[in-house]
């Protein structure tokens, strides 16, 4: 576990507190929590995806910003077709919740190890407004080289259960991790043809860079 750090506080990055389906399946409700829909002006368009990287920045591909007018960006969202998302089989923690109401209760709950959530429904999705775009000054277009870019969000999204931000290389331990699969996510095509509502992901693996 690892944190990055914001111009107000430190937030937990890289964690999913959901067990992921291998195979090609539809993810589990908030197995990928730093996924963020980028939402256009224009219904009919494929969704673009991006990665919260923090509370207020959004890592995306360069080709999803510059054609398209992105009017602003959801997050804790799984499937595109309902504002929340339930699973029986999770017990969501309150993101609001203080814990000094209930310390006495809590204590007893944790030495017995049975601490549940009576919510299994996660809260509703967050829309954020846009404040900036920054694309990479050498984007290529044609050679699809530098193909990203970064928004930057006008509030900071309210980070919990169901909204995290991936973990950036910031450390020497996170620059020497080498995984041997790779995740992509997100609400485009399957290989029908139909558009997906629900978030899907594939596993790749990861091939290291030229020398």
């Amino acid at each position: 576990i690892y944190y990055i750090c914001c111009d107000r506080k430190e937030i937990l990055c890289g964690v999913t507190r959901v067990q992921l389906i291998a195979y090609g399946e539809p993810t589990r409700a908030y197995a990928f929590p730093w996924m963020a829909l980028l939402e256009t002006s224009k219904s009919d368009e494929l969704p673009c995806g991006g990665s919260l990287i923090s509370d207020r920045h959004v890592l995306t591909a360069a080709h999803c910003v510059k054609t398209r007018k992105i009017i602003g960006v959801r997050v804790g969202v799984h499937d595109l077709s309902a504002n929340r998302n339930c699973d029986e089989s999770i017990h969501f923690p309150s993101d609001n919740s203080e814990s000094a109401e209930s310390s006495e209760t809590d204590a007893d709950d944790d030495e017995a190890g049975t601490v549940e959530h009576s919510d299994s429904c996660g809260p509703p999705a967050q829309r954020l407004p846009i404040e900036t775009i920054v694309i990479h000054p050498k984007y290529s277009p044609r050679s699809k080289r530098n193909d990203l870019a970064i928004i930057r969000l006008r509030y900071p999204a309210v980070i919990g259960y169901t909204v995290i931000p991936i973990c950036l290389p910031v450390t020497e331990q996170l620059r020497a991790f080498r995984p041997s699969d790779s995740f992509i996510t997100g609400w485009g095509l399957t290989e029908s043809g139909d558009r997906s509502t629900v978030l899907r992901y594939a596993v790749l693996p990861t091939l290291s860079l030229p020398d």
